[in-house]
């Protein structure tokens, strides 16, 4: 009996470690976007590697931006495009970031039904 129990405390011990191996190897969070305001166009961005130089480009109609910043030690960053002009009713919206260490990412948000003026 002893040994039926040291064997089942064995096996639940090598479960239990498989279960902690395979969190830390869980896939990395994949970088991705998202619009926080459409005027003046501010998007955030998250999932990319600590401290990554990122170049984030957005085109709207004939507008179109370029920034280059670093993510925080978190992977999140916000870039403003004062300069792009996005109305979502009559313009696609199409960011793109790009990270100096592979992390990328891609926004598109496609002309969406508006009521008339």
């Amino acid at each position: 009996m002893r040994r039926i129990a040291g064997a089942l405390l064995v096996l639940a011990l090598i479960a239990g470690g498989m279960a902690l191996a395979s969190r830390g190897a869980a896939a990395p969070q994949k970088a991705a976007l998202e619009v926080v305001t459409e005027q003046p166009l501010v998007i955030q961005g998250f999932g990319f590697k600590r401290l990554e130089v990122v170049r984030v480009t957005a085109t709207a109609g004939p507008d179109r931006a370029t920034r280059r910043l670093t993510a925080r030690r978190s992977g999140v960053f916000t870039a403003r495009f004062a300069g792009v002009t996005y109305d979502p009713c009559t313009e696609l919206l199409v960011v793109r970031a790009l990270g100096s260490k592979g992390s990328k990412a891609l926004l598109r948000l496609f002309v969406r039904e508006c009521p008339n003026p």
